[in-house]
């Protein structure tokens, strides 16, 4: 497995963190009634249900992963002490 696909899987796997922390503990977004948002310190998770987009913001976006068609893609993913801060609220959330 080359490196790319292996931050790809990292990235995956981080993406279904972060849908099960804002399922569980997120909110509908002010100025945007499509998003659901969670904030935990400096982590931010934002996911938009009907277009299956989500993102996570710590200071600047990390994480993005859109959905087509059933399959996954990763057109974000920045490697870095947000992921801790990310299982940690997973942790709590389940």
């Amino acid at each position: 497995m080359i490196r790319e696909d292996i931050a790809i899987e990292r990235a995956l796997k981080l993406h279904a963190l972060a849908l099960s922390v804002v399922r569980s503990k997120g909110r509908r977004a002010l100025g945007d009634p499509g998003a659901i948002q969670c904030k935990d310190g400096n982590l931010i998770i934002r996911y938009w249900p009907k277009q299956h987009w989500l993102d996570v913001v710590c200071i600047e976006r990390v994480l993005t992963v859109e959905h087509f068609g059933g399959t996954s893609r990763v057109t974000l993913y920045m490697p870095g002490h947000w992921e801790r801060h990310l299982i940690e609220a997973a942790k709590v959330a389940a």
